[in-house]
């Protein structure tokens, strides 16, 4: 729907935006463990790092569309009705442009230090956690027990390959 309307009206944007989309992704898998790629640190991560590049890469303005697009949304959808899921990437790809505004002139790499470091401290968002609290376990990921909790949790150093 919307990442195809995006990208029939901006091909080369779209084009260079795929590339950033598979760099941040190989980025993460190389910072973070499996277990934190679905709505963990790493998916953090990940979706503050894209909307980074391509601030940094293209410009913010199509940062923004294509976040958006990319959770099925355009300017103008009401963020209070979209599922905790979409808001927990909604609100990285917002922190992401930020960051990726602040430090244009930086490497690519030390972007995602920066990046990486902000979701060390907590200043993303994430809505599961690791728990070994036994009952509270909703999900298995690569035998590691994790839990739903929702209402954007800070983000941490959990998940971040040693």
């Amino acid at each position: 729907g919307e990442e195809i309307w995006l990208c029939v009206n901006h091909p080369f944007k779209c084009n260079t935006a795929s590339k950033l989309a598979t760099q941040a992704s190989e980025k993460t898998s190389s910072l973070y463990n499996r277990y934190v790629l679905w709505q963990g640190n790493g998916d953090a991560f990940r979706h503050a790092y894209w909307s980074a590049l391509m601030t940094k890469h293209i410009d913010r303005d199509f940062a923004y569309d294509a976040g958006l697009a990319h959770e099925g949304l355009k300017r103008g959808y009401n963020f209070s009705s979209q599922s905790e899921d979409s808001k927990m990437d909604i609100s990285n790809n917002y922190s992401g442009r930020i960051l990726g505004d602040e430090n244009k002139t930086k490497s690519d790499n030390q972007i995602a230090n920066i990046i990486k470091n902000e979701t060390t401290k907590g200043n993303l968002k994430r809505i599961r956690t690791y728990t070994s609290v036994p009952g509270y376990v909703d999900c298995y990921i690569d035998g590691i027990p994790t839990k739903y909790v929702g209402y954007y949790e800070p983000t941490s150093a959990g998940g971040l390959k040693s």
